[in-house]
């Protein structure tokens, strides 16, 4: 499950009968933090917590925060300012050298807004664009006021900021998040601007011992899994537990079958040679965003010619999303540490990073946002 699905079966498990909850998200950032903007935790009067807003350090606090929050019924913004490494007012010296935003809004169990916002608009295979008011000076725009922009349309009342269209295009056509500050005729307003993808899609084509490992670790991401064999004896449910769909597909019906676009990222490794081109014949055909296969570079080259052969012409468009081999050189031997090698480099190619030693980056480890704080 990706953390949104985790805290909204959370929610769906809060008996508000008994007790009440509250929802915290990070939605400035200033410096360096352990969680960015977007990272959310559910919050429940017993004192549990499903998600976090930092690498520990501030849940207990924000867990008080939430109990006031839920008294008086009102969201709130807290500040952490984790500039000063000796700074002990949270009970430990954090040392994250930023400054933190943090939304808190009540949980009823009837209308949460802030919720239903998430259930609703997380589509399957679809970017949506999430404005978020977290401080208002304007009486008619409330702090937890919320928009959403589908690439098209920006469904909610925007007179007031007339230039909040402006700013969701461009998160939804970069894929980045924003914070804004918008003058309106009755105060300033400001708004967090979130870009929630849709969920990763991997497939993975051959069932073999190998493929177990890749499936796994793929799902503790919180990708969409699919494993595909042509052989109906190594498609068995029970051999993947973790996947959502385990299939026995023949190559020509893979394309009527599976969910291929651009949200797809496919891993071709059945160690059948014959099969394996079949499948990387059908992926052309496609938009998928990247084709890894296993195996070493001369099998590649071998399939190369084949296709050549046949009259196939790869695009540069085809040649740039081909990793073959797929992975990273991390010295993986076993199956385990295979997948480690194959996540690890699909994560960094959605992510469009180098996938090289932090040690060795100059800066910070993320991009530093433009930020000001009043």
């Amino acid at each position: 499950m990706t953390e949104i699905q985790k805290i909204l079966t959370a929610y769906d498990a809060i008996d508000f009968s008994f007790k009440r909850g509250a929802l915290a998200t990070v939605v400035k950032l200033f410096g360096s933090s352990y969680r960015r903007p977007g990272a959310r935790m559910i919050m429940t009067t017993d004192g549990r917590w499903t998600g976090a807003i930092s690498g520990g350090c501030l849940e207990g606090d924000a867990l008080r925060r939430a109990r006031d929050v839920i008294v008086s019924g009102k969201p709130a913004v807290v500040r952490y300012d984790t500039m000063d490494d000796d700074a002990n007012e949270l009970g430990v010296g954090l040392g994250c050298n930023g400054i933190i935003d943090v939304l808190i809004e009540p949980l009823s169990g009837t209308s949460d807004v802030c919720i239903e916002a998430l259930r609703t608009h997380i589509l399957p295979d679809a970017t949506t664009v999430l404005p978020l008011v977290f401080r208002s000076d304007n009486q008619y725009i409330p702090i937890g006021k919320r928009w959403l922009y589908d690439g098209l349309l920006l469904h909610g009342d925007t007179s007031i900021i007339t230039d909040l269209k402006l700013d969701c295009i461009t998160a939804y056509e970069t894929k980045k998040y924003s914070t804004q500050l918008y003058s309106t005729p009755s105060g300033e307003v400001e708004v967090f601007i979130e870009v929630i993808k849709p969920q990763t899609r991997l497939v993975i084509f051959g069932s073999g011992y190998d493929a177990s490992p890749v499936a796994e670790l793929a799902k503790t991401l919180g990708w969409n899994v699919t494993v595909t064999d042509d052989c109906a004896a190594k498609t068995f449910p029970f051999k993947f537990p973790s996947a959502d769909l385990v299939c026995h597909l023949h190559t020509e019906a893979i394309l009527n079958n599976l969910t291929l676009n651009e949200n797809t990222v496919c891993i071709v490794m059945s160690h059948n040679y014959h099969y394996d081109l079949s499948v990387v014949k059908q992926l052309l055909q496609t938009e998928v965003h990247t084709i890894g296969i296993l195996g070493p570079k001369k099998r590649w080259q071998k399939m190369l010619n084949e296709l050549s052969d046949e009259g196939i012409e790869l695009t540069q468009t085809d040649i740039e999303k081909i990793y073959s081999p797929i992975g990273l050189d991390i010295g993986a031997e076993t199956p385990e540490e295979i997948a480690v090698s194959i996540i690890a480099e699909i994560q960094s190619i959605l992510t469009k990073t180098t996938a090289s030693s932090l040690r060795a980056k100059a800066g910070t480890i993320h991009e530093q946002e433009d930020v000001l704080f009043g």
